[in-house]
């Protein structure tokens, strides 16, 4: 919804099957770190109610290292972005020392695939977030995709495919969609429905009822 981060999590405690929320960073201005900075405290005193990932922003540089310090004691998983090919072996070296101080606690998303093959072999073994989205943009089945990621992917970004758009309310009336309800049914972390509107947010955990995948 238009507004603060607390303003949306006020929103969202009213959708009670909503028990994780991403807090998005992908632009990280002066604006937005006041925002934050201003509501933090409340943020965190939310950790009962939701768990929370960060999306960290694009482009990440190690000065973002203050959205982890900032939100450590109550995030549980951030997600990146690749980068361009020439700036691959720099964002490595930034995530591997955080990975060394921090954990095992960052995920490596999809946005084209040919980033995420360029990226992938400089990050050892790191965890993977699924954007479905971004697999249907690229004509890639995400089922197949995901059957040749096994126990790579701890986070799923779920939205569809609307006239070439993504981030989109989805339908398991799309064969794309409906052939991910068996991973969806047994996939054991966050499944983040990606859509940006509480209209298509609830038009989208309706389709999941009604596959009995939530």
């Amino acid at each position: 919804m238009p507004g603060t981060y607390m303003e949306n999590l006020d929103v969202l405690d009213g959708v009670g099957p909503i028990a994780s929320v991403e807090l998005l960073f992908y632009i990280y201005d002066e604006e937005t770190r006041a925002i934050f900075k201003r509501e933090r405290g409340r943020i965190a005193a939310r950790k009962d109610r939701f768990g929370f990932t960060v999306h960290l922003p694009d482009p990440l540089t190690p000065q973002h290292e203050e959205l982890v310090e900032a939100t450590r004691d109550f995030a549980r998983s951030y997600v990146f972005h690749p980068a361009a090919r020439e700036g691959a072996p720099g964002l490595a070296r930034t995530v591997t020392a955080w990975r060394e101080r921090y954990g095992d606690i960052f995920l490596l998303e999809n946005t084209r695939l040919e980033l995420l093959e360029a990226n992938l072999p400089l990050h050892g073994g790191i965890g993977l977030c699924c954007d479905i989205g971004h697999l249907l943009v690229e004509g890639v089945d995400p089922a197949s995709w995901l059957e040749g990621a096994p126990g790579r992917v701890e986070e799923l970004h779920l939205h569809g495919l609307k006239e070439g758009k993504d981030h989109s309310a989805f339908t398991f009336r799309d064969p794309a969609m409906r052939r991910l309800v068996p991973f969806l049914k047994n996939f054991p972390s966050t499944v983040e429905i990606e859509v940006f509107s509480l209209k298509e947010l609830e038009s989208c955990i309706g389709e999941l009822e009604s596959a009995c995948a939530v």
